[in-house]
């Protein structure tokens, strides 16, 4: 599921509530939504936790594989 569909889906005021748990800014996820911003595989897997494996590592970085020789 991608991350902006995910949002949708919560209460409102989640956003906020879920970049406080990444660690990041809620300017900063907007920018990831938007596609401005790339995540890292770290954030990747932190945003796949917090979402119970709803937004995978898999919907936010495609070709992790690739990029990640795993």
């Amino acid at each position: 599921m991608k991350l902006d569909k995910y949002l949708e889906k919560q209460a409102w005021g989640y956003k906020s509530i879920l970049a406080e748990k990444l660690g990041i800014t809620p300017t900063y996820l907007s920018m990831l939504l938007r596609g401005m911003r790339k995540p890292s595989l770290e954030l990747a897997m932190k945003i796949q936790y917090e979402t119970d494996r709803k937004v995978t590592v898999k919907d936010l970085i495609p070709d992790f594989h690739k990029k990640y020789k795993l």
